[in-house]
């Protein structure tokens, strides 16, 4: 993955990335597919992204935001201090 990409945007931002468990659960022709295509790995990339500095204490607060690309909606959402996020398309 090159980081330009994340370097171009004009302000702050934060990235929800999933856990090394949630990715082990994707289909290897997904992760073979963004692989082969860097524009796609940008947008899977950007669906987890918020165009803001979000801190710790916002997200135990929970609420939702709303992501860079496809207007997805990400699902914070805090159960016994443990801050999950879920994304909706």
């Amino acid at each position: 993955m090159r980081l330009p990409l994340f370097m171009k945007l004009a302000s702050a931002y934060t990235l929800f990335l999933p856990s090394n468990e949630a990715v082990s659960r994707l289909p290897s022709n997904l992760i073979d597919h963004w692989r082969g295509s860097s524009s796609d790995l940008s947008t899977a990339l950007l669906n987890h992204g918020v165009q803001d500095t979000v801190t710790l204490n916002q997200l135990k607060q929970g609420g939702r935001l709303m992501s860079r690309a496809n207007e997805a909606t990400i699902f914070v959402n805090n159960y016994n201090s443990e801050v999950r996020s879920t994304l909706i398309f």
